[in-house]
């Protein structure tokens, strides 16, 4: 079961000229979105959960260290028939955000090679708040050396800087030690120019990297039960049970 986590640029000929996209003592600003979605088999599209977004400032104190903080947190409740499944695109407009009150406090995030090593909070952040973190701060985590690639031989090796890469990897995140698929490939001119008209990239090679975790094959994974009748109730069937994070 493959559900693509999110989306992002890579911009610049040699990510580790850059420190892996991130420039010293330099502050970012994103919007950021997560949707947590179950559903059973039998109910025709029918989905229900949770949609969160708010703003994460990041500092970039070193190559290796973030400071970042969540900010202006809001949730939605979504109880829809979703005709593309999870990943259906549902407007803002029909969405009924709410406050969601959290600590603030800031956190650090330690790196190797792009991928988080280390997530430190303060002590006092409930579980559930370091969950949300957790949610988030996994879509900054870009392995783009395959520091923790599973070597195959359907990898994609790039012959030069206009070839596609795709490679495999297990990314620990809120959901578990997941088998992710990483597709990367240098952006067309119509896709610059679509991204163009909503941030400024440099006029330099870009490339656009698509993560997809695969919850089938983790070594590790959470597993959440959402209105379950009777959660005692043993079976075998466990893809009755579809989680999205």
């Amino acid at each position: 079961m493959w559900f693509p986590v999110t989306l992002l640029l890579l911009v610049g000929v040699a990510v580790a000229s850059h420190d892996h996209g991130w420039e010293t003592q330099t502050e970012y600003r994103y919007v950021v979105r997560s949707r947590t979605l179950a559903g059973l088999d039998g109910l025709k599209q029918q989905y229900t959960g949770l949609q969160l977004k708010g703003v994460l400032t990041i500092q970039v104190k070193s190559p290796d260290t973030l400071l970042a903080k969540l900010s202006d947190t809001q949730y939605a409740r979504i109880h829809k028939t979703l005709s593309d499944g999870p990943e259906t695109k549902i407007p803002e407009q029909m969405l009924d955000y709410q406050p969601l009150s959290m600590s603030g406090k800031p956190f650090e995030i330690k790196l190797r090679h792009g991928v988080i090593r280390d997530l430190k909070v303060d002590r006092d952040v409930p579980m559930w708040e370091l969950n949300v973190i957790k949610g988030f701060a996994s879509q900054l985590q870009i392995d783009t050396q395959g520091e923790n690639i599973i070597y195959r031989k359907s990898a994609q090796i790039p012959e030069d800087e206009n070839s596609s890469l795709m490679y495999r990897a297990m990314e620990d995140s809120v959901g578990g030690l997941c088998e992710v698929m990483y597709e990367i490939s240098p952006m067309t001119e119509d896709s610059r120019e679509d991204m163009h008209q909503r941030i400024s990239l440099p006029q330099s090679h870009n490339w656009k990297v698509k993560k997809t975790k695969n919850y089938e094959r983790c070594q590790q994974r959470q597993i959440y039960h959402h209105n379950v009748n009777d959660p005692t109730k043993k079976s075998n069937k466990q893809d009755e049970i579809v989680s999205v994070s």
